[in-house]
């Protein structure tokens, strides 16, 4: 059984499928009284599992498992996270994938922070890192922003694509790659993503958008397809 990694992502060849794993951190950001950008404590349950399930998801895997490693109490704030994190998960269609993590008991916390793994698995046949194709178009779904640029409820945000938006453009016939963008920006992201399909990345000379700005919790996202932009927003 081989473990390697294909950018953000671990895998675990099965022999048939990939186990495919994404992880990602959450700190400072939350409801207690030291944490530097408030955010109420479900729409933390929320945004704390944004990142991994959109990689695991944009790879083309079907998710799993999600474990929550809560650096919060259970009671009460782990407790509402981790109903938080069922109904995220329900709303996009995974309502039955079991959830299990841990929360801190032992000393009192005054800022809030999470670690979040969600585990999927893929079809060798239906893993999409690396497969875009020469000739692709690359397209930038959202804006890059960190902090407290972000609206509290990132499903009131219209400049951030929601989850849903990425399952959709993933099941579409012409979409090949897609990478969710986190702290190292756009540009960083399109040239890993050419890489992994050993292809060059030819940029155009009006690109308005900030390519090096973090896009913190992935709320922008890239898209690898021969598809036109007109067909691509429907």
């Amino acid at each position: 059984m081989e473990v390697f990694k294909v950018r953000d992502l671990s895998l675990i060849d099965t022999g048939e499928s990939y186990i495919v794993i994404a992880v990602d951190s959450f700190g400072g950001i939350g409801p207690k009284e030291c944490d530097v950008v408030k955010l109420p404590v479900g729409k933390w349950g929320r945004a704390i599992l944004r990142v991994p399930i959109m990689e695991v998801i944009a790879s083309g895997a079907e998710p799993i498992l999600v474990i929550d490693a809560l650096g919060v109490e259970y009671d009460p704030m782990g407790k509402e996270v981790i109903i938080a994190i069922r109904e995220e998960l329900s709303r996009l269609g995974y309502k039955d994938i079991p959830i299990t993590g841990s929360t801190e008991d032992n000393v009192p916390v005054k800022s809030s922070a999470a670690g979040v793994v969600v585990i999927g698995e893929a079809s060798k046949g239906k893993f999409y890192p690396g497969t875009s194709k020469e000739g692709d178009n690359l397209f930038v779904v959202g804006i890059p922003k960190v902090g407290k640029e972000i609206k509290e409820d990132l499903l009131e945000d219209q400049e951030i694509p929601d989850i849903l938006d990425l399952i959709l453009l993933r099941g579409l016939i012409g979409v090949h790659d897609i990478l969710p963008v986190g702290s190292r920006g756009i540009l960083y992201e399109a040239y890993e993503m050419a890489k992994n399909s050993h292809l060059n990345l030819i940029l155009l000379d009006n690109v308005s958008i900030d390519l090096r700005k973090s896009a913190g919790p992935s709320t922008c996202f890239l898209v690898s397809t021969s598809l036109t932009k007109r067909e691509i927003m429907g």
